[in-house]
């Protein structure tokens, strides 16, 4: 099991496999040039960017599409990690 904690406080406490399911249709691979990689950086959170023959591909957490060519994939414990405390202020 995996134990979510912010500031000493328990917020969740499940199994990887059950974080990962509670975002399902929140993550997203979009294939990309250069000049949208960008766009897509600014406007959304990204857990990672994979070169893949040349594109990009950007994996994005959002409880929207964020394109109409994005495909949903499922979560990773680096996603689960992103959409919990990924915009947080401390």
């Amino acid at each position: 099991e995996v134990l979510l904690l912010h500031h000493g406080v328990l917020l969740e406490k499940r199994t990887i496999p059950e974080l990962a399911e509670a975002l399902d249709g929140k993550v997203w691979e979009v294939v990309t040039g250069d000049a949208e990689t960008e766009e897509l950086l600014d406007s959304f959170p990204c857990s990672s960017l994979v070169n893949k023959d040349g594109r990009l591909c950007v994996r994005i957490v959002s409880e929207e599409k964020p394109r109409e060519s994005a495909v949903s994939c499922r979560a990773m414990l680096e996603d689960v990690y992103l959409f919990r405390f990924g915009d947080r202020e401390e």
